[in-house]
């Protein structure tokens, strides 16, 4: 049974820049990385450019949503905490 490689998210975005950014066929470059050209066309269609031009990967969009919700959480804490003090100096 084959086993599922795992690779880190600069080689990922590297391999997106690349594709995007040469003229070589998508194939010829997954095959000089050592990947299925699959691999490599599914990273490139699941990529984003932010604001800046940079590539951003489903993986650190997801971790940036759940960075979001718990910054969103302790911002809404922290206004009921605001509050009950607040009450309570009068």
């Amino acid at each position: 049974m084959r086993t599922k490689r795992r690779y880190d998210q600069e080689f990922k975005r590297q391999a997106i820049e690349l594709a995007q950014n040469s003229d070589r066929s998508m194939k010829d470059i997954a095959e000089g990385l050592g990947l299925s050209p699959s691999t490599l066309h599914t990273w490139v269609t699941r990529s984003r450019k932010d604001g800046r031009g940079q590539i951003v990967t489903d993986n650190e969009i997801t971790a940036l949503k759940k960075k979001l919700m718990e910054t969103e959480l302790e911002r809404d804490i922290l206004k009921k905490a605001t509050a009950i003090f607040s009450r309570q100096q009068k």
